[in-house]
């Protein structure tokens, strides 16, 4: 009799640790893929300080998860892998320093306009790309 209780606690904690698996590979990885995928990140429509926190938030998130679940979230962790290759891989924003070499006197003083802004806008800003670079480094 005891071991029959036994051996159905056992049972328990086995469909329980499947649930908390399925759990976290399918909701808590789906719901931090949709956060990072959510918000454009590019020069076009550049995030706000608050949304840039999120998304590193998100990003730290999911680099727990594939330390420590590492076998039970593979394809996850390809697909993560890939998007982070295809963000950093958007391009680099560089100035051209002839536009900014000149008198700085007031009225010709340098500023930003459309011409000096690159011409491919889905350049993922500075930020976002060091903490998808951090993470990539972190995971692999």
């Amino acid at each position: 009799m005891n071991l029959q209780t036994d051996l159905g606690g056992i049972d328990e904690d086995k469909k329980l640790a499947k649930m908390v698996k399925d759990l976290i590979a399918n909701d808590i990885c789906k719901a931090a893929f949709q956060l990072i995928q959510a918000y454009d990140l590019s020069f076009n429509s550049p995030p706000s300080w608050p949304i840039i926190a999120l998304i590193h938030q998100a990003l730290k998130a999911l680099c727990s998860l594939f330390r420590t679940n590492r076998t039970h979230l593979k394809y996850q962790m390809d697909w993560f892998i890939m998007w982070c290759i295809k963000t950093v891989d958007s391009g680099l924003l560089c100035w051209n320093i002839e536009d900014w070499i000149g008198p700085l006197n007031s009225e010709n003083s340098p500023t930003l306009s459309n011409s000096t802004l690159p011409q491919k806008r889905d350049i993922v800003i500075g930020e976002i790309r060091e903490m998808v670079l951090s993470t990539l480094y972190t995971v692999i």
